[in-house]
Order: C-alpha cells, then sequence, then structure tokens
C-alpha cells in the first residue's frame, strides 16, 4: 500500500516522544522569543528612549512581522532544497536576531534585531509543520500537532518568569544572550537526530510560476482559505493580548514581579485544552470541534460588556482571570485544528501551502490585532470587544469554508445529547404524508420501491445498523459445513444463538453486532420471514473486463467496538462456538479513518440520506415478510493506490464527482456521468433510490481497500446501482472508480428484524 509515511533519506533512532519533544522544542522558540521579552519591556523603553509607551508594543508586532516575511520564504524554499536545509537557515538568521537585539543601542536596532529574529525562527515554526505533514495528515496531524502544543506551552508558561529571573540577575540584554543558547542547541539537536523527510524525487522547482500556481491553487481551495483566514482572526485577538499583557497585569491591577504567575496560569489553561483536543478531535472531528469553540468565544465575550458595567466599569483580578482561563481552552481547542485544516487539502505542496497559510494568517492577526492593540488605553474591555469581534470574523469564515457541510458537521454533536434513532417504531415522514408523492411510489414494483402507504412498523430493527462513533469494525462471512436443511435447523439456530450469547459476555457494551443471512440458511431458520425478492449474489461481468465476483456467504455478522480488544474478544467467543456447524469464509478487521474518509482521501457515506426518517425509508422492509430488515450488500474492495494517488487532484475529483478537501458534489454539467456519484446516485421515473452505506477501510501492508456495506429496503436497489457501476444497465456508461478499485468478495444478505430473529433462532 502507499498510505505509508514516507521513508527518510537518512537514518535516525528518533522515536515518536523524542519527535513530538522536537516539535514542541521548534515550535517554543517563537513563544520564547515573545512572552520572555515581556517582563522587560519597560526596561527596555527606558535604556532605548522610547517616549510613547505604546511603541513598546512594537517589540512584539515587529517579530511577528519577520515571522509573516519568513514564512512566505522558508516555506517555498523548503520544497525546493528540503526540510532540513530550510530548518537551519532559519535558526541561523534567528542567532544573528538576537545578537543584534543584544548590541542595540537605539530602538530602531532593536526593531531591526526582532524582525530577523522573526524572520528566523519561521524556518523551524513553519517548516516544521510541512515536515509533519510529510508524515502524517488529518486527524492524525491535528492530535500531534495538539500533544506537541501541550509540551510547548511549558514554555509560555514559565518563559515570563525566566525573562523576570534574568532581569534580577543581570538586564534584559541576558534575555537575549538566552535566546542565541536555546536556538543554538535546537540548531545541534535537529542536526544529528532528524533525517530529511521531503525526498528528492518530491521536491519542486522554485520558480515564479510554480510558485504562482500553488498560490492559484490554494485560493481556489475553499476549505484551506476560509480556515486560513480564519485562523488569522482567532489569532488577532491574541495579539491583542500578547502586546497588552504587561500593562494589563502590571499597571492596570498592580500585580508587581507576580504578573508571570498570571500570564503562566493562563497559559497553562491553553495548553491543557490542546491536550484535550488530541483526544477530542478522533472522535468529533476538527471541524465540529472548531465550530463550537469559535461560537462559544463569542458568546462568553460578552459578559466582559456586562461585567464592566456590573463593576461599574473596574472588572476585579478574578473576574478578568476567570473569564480569561475559559477562552484560554477554547482557544486551546482552535490552535491544533484550524492549522491541520488549512493545510489538510495541501499535501502535495505542503512547503508552499504552509508558508501561505501560515503567513496570511500572521498578516490577518498582525494587522488586526496590531491596530485594536494600538487602541489599549488601560480599559481591558479592549479584550473582550476583540475576542467577541474576531471571534465572529472567524465563526464566518470556518462557515464559509465548511458551506452546506456545516449542519451534518455539528449533527454528531447535538446527537452527543439526544437519542440516536428509533427503535421500535416510526411514523410516516412528509413525503409519505404526501398523496401524489405515495401514488407516484405505487406504480412502481415492491422489489424496488417498497410502498409503505398505512405502514405502521411493528417489529424491532437492528439497531446496531444505524448506530455511528465506533472506531474499529471486524467482518465475518461464513458458509455452512454441509448444505443447511430443515433436519439440522435446531441446531444450526442454538449453534447461532449461543455464539451470540458468547459474544455479548465477551464485551461490553452489548448490543453492537449485526447479524445477517443468505437465502439458503434463512430459508431454513425462519422461512415465514424471507422476503420473496432475496435472492444469492451472482457475479457481474462488466462492460470493459471489470468483474464483481460472487463469495455469497450463509452467515453474516458485523462487529463495532472502540478499540480492537473488544472486538477481538467477541471474535473469539464467536468463533469458538460457531466453527462447529459453519466454516470461516472471511475475517476482515477495518477501522474508522480520518473521522469518515476511505483510504484514497474522499469522505465516504456522503450520498446518506441525512436524517434518521430518511435513512430508515431507505434501509429497513416497510411491509410483508421480512418487515423491519434490510437487504445488506457486503464486498469487499481492494485499492490500486498507488495508480489512483499518481493522479492530480483535478482528475481525481472528476472519478469521484465531488471535492477532495470538503465534499462538495458537482453539479450540472460539471458532474461527469461516468463519475462515481453519477452512477451510484441510481433513479427511477425521477424517485431516487437511495441505500444506507457504512463501509469502513482496512489496510495491511499487502492489501488495501474498503470493506463496502450497504443497507436498502430493496434488493433490487443494489443490483441497480452495481449494474450502473459495472456498466451493464444499457447506458453505454461505467464508473471510472471501478478502473482503481476492484472487488473480491460479494454477498447478499439479510438481516432480519429482531423480532424475526429471536424466531428463527429458537431450538
Amino acid at each position: 500500500m502507499t498510505d505509508n509515511p514516507p521513508k527518510s533519506e537518512g537514518k535516525s533512532d528518533l522515536g515518536p516522544r523524542e519527535f513530538i519533544c522536537l516539535i514542541a522544542s521548534m515550535m517554543s522558540l517563537v513563544a520564547l522569543a515573545i512572552d520572555a521579552m515581556l517582563p522587560a519591556l519597560p526596561a527596555i523603553g527606558n535604556d532605548l528612549g522610547v517616549a510613547d509607551p505604546a511603541d513598546i508594543q512594537l517589540v512584539i508586532i515587529a517579530l511577528f512581522a519577520g515571522l509573516a516575511l519568513g514564512q512566505m520564504v522558508c516555506g517555498p524554499l523548503s520544497d525546493r532544497i528540503g526540510r532540513r536545509p530550510a530548518i537551519l537557515a532559519g535558526l541561523f538568521v534567528f542567532m544573528i536576531g538576537s545578537i543584534v537585539s543584544f548590541i542595540a543601542t537605539d530602538f530602531d536596532t532593536m526593531i531591526v534585531g526582532r524582525i530577523l529574529q522573526g524572520f528566523g525562527a519561521a524556518g523551524p515554526r513553519i517548516v516544521m509543520v510541512a515536515l509533519v505533514r510529510d508524515l502524517h495528515r488529518g486527524p492524525v496531524m491535528a492530535r500531534l500537532m495538539s500533544f506537541a502544543l501541550s509540551i510547548f506551552i511549558i514554555v509560555p508558561a514559565i518563559a515570563p518568569a525566566l525573562g523576570q529571573t534574568i532581569l534580577l540577575l543581570s538586564s534584559w540584554r541576558g534575555i537575549f544572550a538566552a535566546f542565541f543558547v536555546f536556538a543554538a542547541g535546537i540548531c545541534l539537536w535537529f542536526g544529528l537526530r532528524q533525517p530529511e523527510t521531503l525526498l528528492a524525487d518530491r521536491r519542486r522547482a522554485l520558480s515564479i510560476s510554480s510558485i504562482g500556481q500553488a498560490t492559484s491553487e490554494f485560493f481556489r481551495l475553499r476549505i484551506a482559505l476560509g480556515y486560513t483566514i480564519a485562523t488569522g482572526f482567532v489569532f488577532s485577538p491574541f495579539i491583542v493580548y500578547l502586546s497588552t499583557a504587561q500593562q494589563i497585569f502590571q499597571q492596570v491591577y498592580d500585580t508587581g514581579l507576580l504578573f508571570p504567575l498570571y500570564f503562566g496560569v493562563l497559559a497553562l489553561a491553553l495548553g491543557g485544552a490542546c491536550l484535550v483536543n488530541g483526544k477530542l478531535v478522533g472522535r468529533y472531528g476538527m471541524q465540529r470541534i472548531c465550530l463550537f469553540s469559535a461560537a462559544a468565544i463569542v458568546f462568553i465575550s460578552l459578559p466582559g460588556w456586562i461585567g464592566r458595567s456590573w463593576f461599574e466599569g473596574e472588572i476585579p483580578l478574578w473576574s478578568f482571570m476567570i473569564w480569561m482561563t475559559i477562552i484560554f481552552a477554547l482557544v486551546g481547542l482552535l490552535f491544533g485544528n484550524l492549522g491541520a485544516l488549512a493545510m489538510q487539502p495541501l499535501g502535495h505542496i505542503a512547503g508552499i501551502g504552509s508558508a501561505i497559510v501560515a503567513s496570511l494568517s500572521t498578516l490577518i492577526s498582525i494587522v488586526l490585532g496590531g491596530l485594536a492593540a494600538r487602541a489599549f488605553d488601560g480599559d481591558i474591555l479592549l479584550l473582550p470587544i476583540s475576542f467577541a469581534l474576531f471571534g465572529i470574523g472567524g465563526l464566518a469564515a470556518m462557515l464559509l469554508a465548511e458551506g452546506k457541510n456545516t449542519i451534518r458537521r455539528i449533527k454528531p454533536l447535538i446527537r452527543a445529547i439526544a437519542p440516536a434513532y428509533p427503535s421500535s417504531t416510526r411514523s410516516p415522514s412528509p413525503t409519505q404524508a404526501d398523496p401524489a408523492k405515495s401514488a407516484a411510489k405505487e406504480i412502481f414494483a415492491d422489489t424496488v420501491n417498497p410502498p409503505r402507504k398505512g405502514h405502521s412498523m411493528d417489529k424491532t430493527l437492528q439497531s446496531a445498523i444505524f448506530a455511528e462513533g465506533a472506531r474499529v469494525h471486524r467482518y465475518l462471512e461464513y458458509r455452512c459445513i454441509g448444505a443447511p436443511d430443515a433436519a439440522g435447523r435446531k441446531r444450526l439456530a442454538r449453534t447461532i444463538a449461543s455464539a451470540l450469547a458468547a459474544a455479548d459476555d465477551a464485551a461490553a457494551p452489548p448490543k453492537r453486532i449485526v447479524i445477517a443471512f443468505g437465502r439458503r440458511l434463512w430459508s431454513v431458520l425462519n422461512p415465514d420471514a424471507l422476503p420473496l425478492a432475496m435472492d444469492d449474489f451472482h457475479a457481474i461481468q462488466g462492460a470493459k473486463g471489470h468483474v464483481a465476483p460472487a463469495t455469497q456467504c450463509d452467515l453474516w455478522l458485523w462487529l463495532q467496538a472502540d478499540g480492537e480488544d473488544e472486538n477481538v474478544a467477541r471474535t473469539l467467543a464467536l468463533h469458538r462456538i460457531l466453527r462447529q456447524d459453519f466454516e470461516l469464509q472471511l475475517e476482515q478487521p477495518a477501522f474508522t479513518y480520518f473521522a469518515s474518509r476511505d483510504l484514497i482521501g474522499f469522505e465516504d457515506g456522503t450520498g446518506n440520506p441525512p436524517d434518521n426518517q430518511g435513512r430508515i425509508d431507505a434501509a429497513i422492509v416497510p411491509e410483508g415478510p421480512g418487515a423491519g430488515g434490510s437487504f445488506v450488500l457486503a464486498q469487499r474492495w481492494v485499492h490500486d493506490l498507488e495508480k489512483f494517488e499518481a493522479l492530480d487532484i483535478e482528475t481525481q475529483e472528476k472519478i469521484i464527482g465531488r471535492t477532495k478537501a470538503d465534499s462538495i458534489e458537482f453539479e450540472g454539467d460539471a458532474m461527469p456521468p461516468d463519475s462515481h456519484v453519477a452512477r451510484t446516485d441510481a433513479e427511477k421515473d425521477g424517485i431516487a433510490l437511495k441505500v444506507f452505506r457504512r463501509s469502513s477501510p482496512y489496510a495491511t501492508l499487502d492489501r488495501c481497500g474498503l470493506y463496502f456495506l450497504s443497507f436498502a429496503c430493496a434488493l433490487e436497489r443494489h443490483r441497480i446501482q452495481l449494474e450502473r457501476m459495472f456498466g451493464v444497465s444499457g447506458d453505454g456508461l461505467s464508473d471510472r472508480l471501478i478502473d482503481f478499485s476492484r472487488p473480491d468478495t460479494g454477498s447478499y444478505l439479510f438481516a432480519p428484524a429482531t423480532g424475526d430473529l429471536e424466531k428463527g433462532l429458537e431450538p
């Protein structure tokens, strides 16, 4: 498979923990250069003759200006010469800037040194992100960056105290000497331990045209642009805080030497949130966490205005610290995710992409935050106003990036506090209550679109069909040892029932298993609940030579769990009993990949009905034999990732029929008729033949792909979709995706309602 991290050009014993610590050290260079200076600002202003107290903020802002400029250069340069040389050059420039500021005798020289420091810090800061992106992507990258941020955040927590200590022992010049020593140590560590991650054949020529092409591509990617702008807005009030923190704590609240303590508490709140984010991102996804956090920042900033009136214009320090702690915790949830989201579609131009993301977001924050900070006149109301207004801007940019996906992104957060799916009753949907639509449906054969007029579900469906949130999956396919018949029915039923009971005892929670049967076994276990349309899977010979083989199984189980240990325990318990009467045909472990994506990088299941009722209508047989059950199509597909990933993004998107970054379907003439979306979006006489997909990717070193799993209220819906994919539907078109992925198994199954299942397993 080709989804592994690229091999390094050098050898290194660098392990995951050391790698995270190295990332944190690189990132901390900027934080150290900012926060350790805060206690020294008044002394620098006095020694260098700064007349306007607001001008001393330029010591902080100048570093960000250099950082923005450096990021524009270091990112593209790293795509040309490699990550290591770009990072080492940046560290060298940072050390030169430290020397310039150390020897400064006037404020202008100090600002020049700070700009050089910022320019040099851009090397390790931005190129390190590209280096991580070389090895990881999506939520994995977000978790890695969040853990690194949680370590890095120790630096801003202790940096002001470090600066204060150096001031007590020497002068502000000693702080710049410490910067030089710290950068030299990182330079030595990185140079000896971290190999190059950008192989020579993946490097890009550094030219105006290549930079222009990458820049043009960036601005066409809505998700990259939107989250970059959002990062700029979110970081703007942080610039305001950093520029005014010394004045707020030491002048407004008169904390004196305790300023580093208060500053460190808030920094730890941010770091703790980054650590929590590393745990949350795998469950809720980066987009949902960002949308929630940005909205909460805006909402929580409102009490800042209210509190000012309540306390008659002066907010107590304890109230200010509580509010800022909450704000910083929410900001911490944003920091690790926004950059990863902006970089997600930019893997093929990681160096230039990271430069654009960082430079543009930093430029936005410098302009907005710098102007706002200059307005500080001793009134801390500036901070809640900044967080509220800039938070609104950031939230608007995120909504722009997500577009129509916004509601779908936040649904899991809503489901966390509400029942997920009905299990025993169903009421007519709005479309079912429409007489015209009901009449239209009745003209179809029951096998394609079963009528639901007057239907009342009196049987309980298998709820695990609709349960979401499992991180790992395991699919088991069995064939009966010998043909099942009426004489052996009781034995088979007893074996299956005993196996299910053993699986429930093996791991908690129960009811996270879906069971389905092939036609010949279910016709023996419970013939009264066998739908008339039920059939075995028959091989399909595609129009272009593609084949969908038939490997019909008799018994099928889908195990869902939060961890592999649960599924292993259940699998062992099941198999010890089932092997008495069944032969294992396939055991396929699978997993949730980057929230909901296939290994080819595209989001899976976007065509599912968005609401609960729509999913039940698509998946569950409404009436007649087998009512409450579902027709299942199970296929294991094998991907040729090397062949697919050799294509450019635009070609991949045309094959699938939607954008890769934000899963927006093409419309009208923009939708290729042979795209995967077009071929699987089946309808008859204007009515969509929807199914409910629950597929999961799998991967080993020699094989990777997708275990395709689909539930339908009619078996014919599966057949129509497969015929359209393999080019045997009569319109001369086939799905282009099957040029890059092929099935090697295929079964039609029936997942009965729980009542019919209990009857079928009665001894």
